[in-house]
């Protein structure tokens, strides 16, 4: 078993920082905050240590977007997804450290530390029963001070036994093909591992007993509050990548459709939406500027299929 020295915890400090600074999830999905040891990250979860941990091993899961409900802000699919995130650091941590008993919570409070976030404990062997459960996660005793390198070297050993589990999903996608002549409306993003901008059209992943025509609707109405009309089905892609150093794999439902208010093919730029907040610009792009590889178009496959099939008119 670790043994590290306990230094005392600034409670007091503690809850007026994060009652009154930036979510620092967010401030650590966006590259501004450094100090906390993230383990692993893919486009959906962040996953990171403890930075006050009472246990060795104590480790934090997190949705990448801010979300403040633990179940109200997420659809069944979308919980069910991080959960799959959570079962897996879980078993990572909890054979890494031996550990007797995991503890797995979501805590957290609307006046501080409002971004959904799980708790992922390892109780070790040995520990007396009154010791256990609450109290061995509060800082009454408090934090292990762990050396910073120990800190390297443990989110390391733990993002290698995530990333076996993890990358292994297969992920359903229902994507929308909106032409407008030679153009077609994508998202633009950016890789932060490659710094590399990419281009997709719009649209997102399939739940549970949803058929993909409905989730491409869906997608469309949540992301661009656009409703769209003469839906059908183009072909069915597979999409294995690389995206922040870490694999993909998409099986993607391609539809090509209209906008019902042609009013919308006058719009150069649409404001795509992720739980009530802009996440990304969508645009129209030209099939020569990907033709001429100015930027990579996703999925795999996408351009030539585009080149095959006329555009509609409107």
């Amino acid at each position: 078993m670790n043994v590290f020295q306990r230094v005392p915890f600034d409670q007091r400090a503690y809850n007026q920082r994060v009652q009154t600074s930036p979510c620092f999830i967010c401030e650590m999905v966006a590259g501004r905050l450094a100090s906390n040891h993230i383990v692993f990250q893919d486009a959906s979860a962040i996953v990171f240590l403890n930075k006050y941990p009472t246990l060795y091993g104590y480790t934090i899961v997190a949705p990448r977007q801010h979300r403040e409900h633990v179940t109200g802000d997420f659809t069944m699919q979308e919980y069910l997804n991080l959960q799959r995130v959570v079962h897996c650091v879980s078993e990572a941590v909890r054979v890494e450290t031996n550990a007797e008993r995991m503890y797995l919570l979501s805590l957290g409070s609307q006046q501080g530390n409002r971004h959904v976030h799980w708790h992922v404990a390892p109780l070790p062997p040995g520990v007396p029963y009154d010791e256990q459960q609450l109290p061995s996660l509060g800082w009454r005793n408090g934090y292990l001070n762990i050396p910073d390198a120990e800190m390297v070297a443990l989110a390391a050993r733990l993002r290698e036994r995530i990333q076996g589990s993890l990358t292994s999903a297969l992920r359903p996608l229902a994507l929308c093909i909106l032409r407008r002549g030679d153009e077609i409306l994508v998202f633009e993003a950016t890789d932060p591992t490659k710094h590399q901008t990419f281009y997709r059209p719009l649209g997102g992943g399939i739940e549970f007993g949803e058929r993909g025509e409905v989730a491409v609707v869906r997608e469309l109405r949540e992301e661009i509050g656009a409703d769209i009309t003469q839906v059908s089905y183009r072909a069915t892609l597979e999409n294995i990548f690389v995206y922040d150093g870490q694999r993909g794999h998409e099986v993607v439902l391609l539809y090509e459709a209209e906008f019902a208010d042609r009013s919308l093919y006058a719009c150069e730029q649409f404001d795509v939406m992720e739980n009530g907040a802009i996440a990304v610009k969508a645009m129209w792009k030209s099939l020569r500027f990907f033709r001429e590889r100015r930027a990579p178009l996703y999925p795999d496959g996408l351009l030539d299929l585009l080149s095959t099939h006329s555009p509609r008119k409107h």
